[in-house]
């Protein structure tokens, strides 16, 4: 489980707009152990998790 801290403007579409995110920052989602790829900002480490790689928002 983890807080979304940052969004992307989502993937691109045949159409080439991009896709809407279901997600906003400060949802917290869940994902599998293994998803995403760890990057590091300033020092500070993030998961990067695909927007497909959601399982599902949280109540919490």
């Amino acid at each position: 489980m983890g807080e979304v801290v940052a969004v992307g403007p989502g993937r691109p579409l045949e159409s080439g707009k991009p896709h809407p995110v279901d997600v906003k920052v400060g949802d917290r989602i869940v994902f599998a152990a293994f998803s995403g790829s760890a990057i590091e900002v300033e020092g500070e480490t993030y998961l990067e998790v695909p927007e497909d790689e959601v399982l599902a928002l949280s109540a919490e």
